[in-house]
């Protein structure tokens, strides 16, 4: 992700698991590691990160870890939002393929399938901009 980091601090009562602060940094999964492709269903928690002075967006990046970005995947390779994400999905308020989003495009709120992107047919991950600073795992 850019223009967000990573603290060790997060607010009481932000109703956050994790809260990241700063321009840059990485989010996990509690269980994901280098050497396990699998994560743990449903577990509905959020991460927060503070928006940052002069920051108006969060732009979302896979990393170039091998299996860092699958969920609900088909064989057929489709990559999918909102309503088609029925059971694990990445949620991202306002999410978009660029952040300077104008009015009228089209929005998404949760991405699942083999690709992260706002578009069906990519086959290569892309950044997703996010106006809000939360993004949701279930």
């Amino acid at each position: 992700m850019k223009g967000i980091g990573r603290g060790r601090v997060r607010p009481r009562n932000c109703g956050c698991l994790q809260y990241h602060t700063g321009l840059t940094g990485r989010l996990t999964t509690f269980n994901f590691l280098p050497t396990n492709d699998n994560h743990l269903a449903n577990q509905e928690y959020s991460i927060c990160i503070r928006q940052e002075a002069g920051m108006c967006c969060v732009e979302y990046t896979v990393c170039t870890d091998a299996r860092s970005y699958s969920l609900e995947a088909k064989a057929d390779g489709i990559n999918m939002q909102d309503s088609a994400c029925s059971k694990d999905y990445v949620g991202i308020e306002g999410g978009s393929a660029t952040c300077n989003a104008s009015p009228g495009d089209v929005l998404f709120t949760q991405f699942c399938g083999n690709v992260f992107t706002t578009d069906e047919a990519a086959v290569l991950n892309m950044p997703i901009c996010g106006k809000l600073p939360r993004i949701f795992l279930q």
